[in-house]
């Protein structure tokens, strides 16, 4: 849901805010991609704590850095929400990282 605009006295003011915003999701979206792409080697090398469903979220957002949670989770198959997108992100990057300090 997004909220109303409101009226400032810089009528610019809420479109640069969107802009930054933007960039910020951008920025971080390619540092998660690379963070995904690192996983994924760790996940696929591993034979064990493998989930399917990490592998798809990780390979996603892998292939799509510059999207938002937003469109990551609705372009899923079956589309998901934002939230169970980014709590499967995290699972999946935290599950590498077990991995990873085991190995």
């Amino acid at each position: 849901m997004t909220s109303p605009r409101r009226s400032y006295n810089n009528p610019g003011i809420t479109d640069a805010g969107i802009a930054a915003n933007r960039r910020r999701a951008t920025r971080i979206g390619q540092r998660q991609a690379e963070q995904a792409r690192h996983a994924l080697a760790v996940l696929t090398a591993a034979t064990t704590d493998r989930h399917p469903q990490w592998v798809d979220v990780l390979r996603h957002r892998a292939d799509n850095p510059t999207a938002s949670l937003r469109e990551l989770a609705e372009s899923m198959t079956p589309p998901m929400t934002k939230h169970a997108y980014a709590a499967q992100l995290r699972r999946a990057l935290r599950a590498a990282q077990r991995t990873e300090t085991t190995s």
